[in-house]
């Protein structure tokens, strides 16, 4: 992503910011929504990673795009980065909990895997951000329609959030009926 002679120090830059910027992630989920947080960072992690495009293809510039990747980690790491983590373990029972961190994981080896073919060969000049920008996107739109808030619920009304009303009721029922 960096010159040869910048990348020890963009490195330990970015580092730095990756352990600040998750502690202060964490101290923000006690003060705001789950939902807001995920979508108001959101666009930052967007326009991080179209300005890391931009500052790869249109103006090669060094020092803007360490700043990019910097917002991108702090905007992460405040919001998507944690986030992620605590909202499957709210909404979820232990078994769909499981295929969710399941999911996650096999998505970060994926890209993980193949961001390096991505940025050198594939899709050169920064084109590879442009695309996760493109993605997260369509993940912003998910937040909107369908993430819901769980700040201030309680545990069960939490884990009720996508369970349909009708299908409810007729748990309730089922657990009224007495077997004669």
């Amino acid at each position: 992503m960096f010159e040869e002679s910048f990348q020890a120090k963009g490195t330990a830059i970015i580092d730095v910011a990756n352990f600040l910027s998750t502690l202060v992630g964490v101290g923000l989920l006690y003060y705001a929504g789950r939902k807001t947080l995920m979508a108001v960072l959101q666009v930052f992690v967007i326009v991080s990673m179209f300005g890391m495009w931009y500052f790869t293809a249109e103006d090669d510039n060094q020092t803007i795009r360490l700043v990019m990747t910097v917002a991108f980690i702090c905007a992460f790491e405040f919001g998507p980065g944690p986030i992620v983590w605590l909202y499957i373990s709210e909404v979820c029972n232990d078994k769909a909990t499981s295929v969710g961190t399941v999911m996650n994981w096999f998505w970060t080896l994926i890209v993980s895997i193949l961001a390096p073919f991505l940025i050198e060969d594939w899709l050169a000049d920064g084109k590879t951000w442009l695309m996760f920008s493109g993605i997260s996107f369509i993940g912003l739109i998910f937040i909107l329609t369908m993430m819901k808030e769980t700040m201030g619920k309680t545990e069960y009304e939490v884990k009720n959030l996508y369970v349909k009303h009708a299908n409810m009721q007729g748990i309730s029922q089922t657990r009224n009926m007495k077997i004669v």
